[in-house]
């Protein structure tokens, strides 16, 4: 019974990171790698709202100002689209990052615990 549950549990970190990055890491006791990954995630997130807030300001700007003898702006230049699919990728692998780390910090600190009980059952097994 113990064991079903220690394997419904294994997947809590994982799952908490696939939602919000870096909250695997914090749920493991590594608040301050969490936060880092959670922090750099909503930083790359504002920036890219920040570029599609100014690049749609930007774009409604010179449609106004668009005269009969003007020529229509490019709107993948108006709307910073390398710079945001920039931030949008760096928000990607960020999560992505953050996923695996939290896959690999879990393994090690079960792989730890593993060898801490194995550690204090061979102890009890020298004094009997």
């Amino acid at each position: 019974m113990q064991d079903e549950s220690k394997k419904s549990l294994s997947f809590g970190p994982v799952m908490a990171s696939v939602f919000l990055p870096g909250m695997g890491q914090i749920l493991l006791g590594k608040k301050k790698i969490g936060l880092m990954f959670l922090i750099s995630t909503l930083t790359a997130i504002a920036v890219g709202i920040i570029l599609l807030i100014s690049g749609y300001l930007s774009y409604l700007d010179t449609i106004i100002d668009f005269g009969p003898n003007a020529e229509m702006p490019d709107i993948k230049e108006a709307m910073h689209l390398k710079q945001l699919i920039g931030a949008i990728v760096t928000a990607v692998i960020i999560h992505i990052s953050s996923i695996i780390h939290t896959i690999f910090l879990e393994s090690r600190i079960k792989k730890e615990e593993l060898l801490a009980r194995e550690k204090t059952e061979f102890q009890i097994d020298d004094w009997e």
